[in-house]
């Protein structure tokens, strides 16, 4: 009677016997594609460094790579290091912005908290991928040898090398291309041309190194006026540079190039890291006068004085346009500074004290001195002037490495060293 009264019992309260199974929740519908949705980002803003054999270390060039690295991409997108362009857009709009609009921020993190779902097929969207530019080379020029760049000092080393373009005639250079031999310890490259006039002099500073190229290690290149004709530079970042609109650079029949290399020797503490260098140039020539003459002129305030633990220092500079540059055109600016560096601006201070602002730079980042091409070039006219602001954080924070170990704040002035510092803008005019 017992255990009828508790199969009873059972049967009305179903509290007896196996669990019944609850029906699996419903998946949340995903509302993110990334052949629809983020596909399209990826080749517009991405593709053109982050492939295979590309500038930059993650390959992007599947789905499957993007979305394995999806929270690592959206880590770097948040915080606007990628894609890697700091030009401030309140300043001014520039060509082949590669970064992404707010809305399409949202999209790419919403993608990446519902798990990166690849989508239909049949929705798959696509997006021109921005190309690098591709210089031809006409004229291809290298250093001479494997150069030891363990010279100088323990952190830095500036050699000068002695190149012969060989050009019978007069050409103009529509693009070049540098290609460092040692990316871990080549700081910044500057080739400048050296008029026929001045080649004997320039030779004679060779002579007096029996190995390839010179020391020049004060800031210049020991050529009076050289550092006015630059033809060809690179730093961190750069890609093959192709100059704007219907311009080009003037390289005489006769003519040397001087090839200034800076050497950041900090990373040889790592014994991996090797020594030598073998940086070579390649130059794309048209005929001459078939474009309008360019130029590339340095802007820079060399004064510096930024105080030991002085975590904003301020340091700006004006300059009146030249006589011989009003009615010129700024097609493209770069700024150049080293590792306190925090922003680089440059600005066009007209007559009656507005400002056209040309390149701000508020986050520095060292690593990528790019140049920036206007969508609207800028003209100067009588009266304008150039204004370079440069800030720098010289607290403890910010200090940086050497031989692994953080340095201490002391007071930083103008200096060839990259633990010294420098305030400059690359200007590319055209008249």
């Amino acid at each position: 009677m017992r255990l009828c009264l508790v199969s009873l019992v059972c049967v009305l309260t179903l509290a007896c016997g196996p669990a019944a199974s609850s029906p699996p929740a419903p998946e949340t519908p995903k509302t993110t594609s990334y052949l629809r949705d983020v596909q399209p980002l990826v080749e517009r803003s991405c593709r053109s460094c982050h492939t295979a054999g590309g500038v930059a270390p993650l390959v992007l060039d599947t789905p499957e790579q993007v979305a394995a690295l999806g929270p690592t991409l959206w880590s770097a997108i948040a915080s606007n290091r990628m894609p890697p362009f700091f030009a401030a857009p309140s300043c001014n709009s520039y060509v082949d912005d590669p970064r992404l609009t707010d809305a399409e921020k949202t999209l790419f993190k919403t993608w990446v908290d519902e798990g990166s779902p690849m989508g239909d097929p049949a929705e798959a969207r696509h997006a021109p991928t921005p190309q690098l530019p591709v210089v031809r080379h006409d004229i291809e020029l290298s250093i001479g040898a494997r150069f030891d760049v363990r010279k100088m000092n323990d952190t830095d080393n500036y050699q000068c090398f002695v190149l012969n373009p060989a050009n019978t005639a007069d050409v103009m250079v529509k693009g070049y291309e540098v290609i460092p031999g040692n990316l871990a310890v080549v700081h910044h490259v500057l080739a400048y041309v050296v008029t026929p006039d001045q080649v004997s002099q320039l030779e004679a500073l060779d002579a007096q190194d029996p190995k390839p190229g010179y020391a020049c290690q004060t800031g210049g290149v020991g050529i009076t006026g050289a550092v006015r004709n630059q033809i060809a530079g690179w730093v961190p970042g750069q890609y093959p540079s192709r100059m704007p609109a219907d311009t080009a650079l003037v390289l005489p029949a006769g003519s040397r190039l001087v090839m200034q290399l800076h050497y950041n020797l900090n990373a040889l503490a790592d014994p991996a890291v090797s020594p030598f260098d073998e940086t070579k140039l390649a130059l794309e020539t048209v005929p001459m006068n078939t474009l309008r003459k360019g130029q590339i002129l340095p802007m820079l305030k060399p004064n510096l004085a930024i105080a030991a633990g002085d975590t904003n220092s301020v340091q700006v500079t004006e300059v009146p346009v030249p006589a011989s540059f009003r009615n010129a055109t700024i097609f493209r600016a770069m700024g150049h500074a080293h590792q306190l560096a925090t922003q680089v601006k440059l600005e066009v201070v007209k007559a009656d004290g507005s400002t056209t602002c040309v390149l701000d730079n508020p986050r520095w980042d060292f690593n990528w001195q790019r140049d920036y091409t206007l969508k609207t070039p800028v003209t100067l006219v009588q009266g304008d002037k150039l204004r370079i602001t440069c800030v720098y954080d010289n607290g403890q924070a910010n200090q940086p490495f050497i031989a692994g170990v953080q340095q201490t704040p002391r007071a930083v002035a103008w200096g060839e060293s990259s633990f010294d510092e420098m305030c400059m803008t690359y200007l590319t005019f055209a008249q």
